[in-house]
């Protein structure tokens, strides 16, 4: 069950998409395993592990949380992935 569920929309390639958040990720310390459809990630930080799926279908990426930190909410992690999708476009 997920903690969390954000769907982004986007205009470049999804390849393109999947890219620039792979190396913000990578980048962070986390891994990251997927394709230009779908995947998982996962990133430990300071304050605790996340971890996660992510689903393209059509010009829209669905992020689902599966694990964060308790008191981070769902809203500060949508802000950073929408920096990362509005990145890539």
């Amino acid at each position: 069950m997920s903690l969390c569920r954000f769907d982004f929309e986007f205009r470049c390639e999804s390849a393109s998409l999947v890219r620039t958040i792979e190396a913000h990720v990578v980048g962070a310390g986390g891994t990251f395993a997927g394709s230009a459809r779908e995947g998982t990630f996962s990133l430990p930080t300071p304050i605790g592990v996340f971890e996660g799926i992510y689903r393209i279908e059509g010009r829209v990426i669905a992020i689902e949380v599966l694990e964060k930190p308790f008191f981070v909410p769902c809203g500060a992690i949508e802000s950073q992935l929408l920096r990362f999708v509005k990145e890539a476009i």
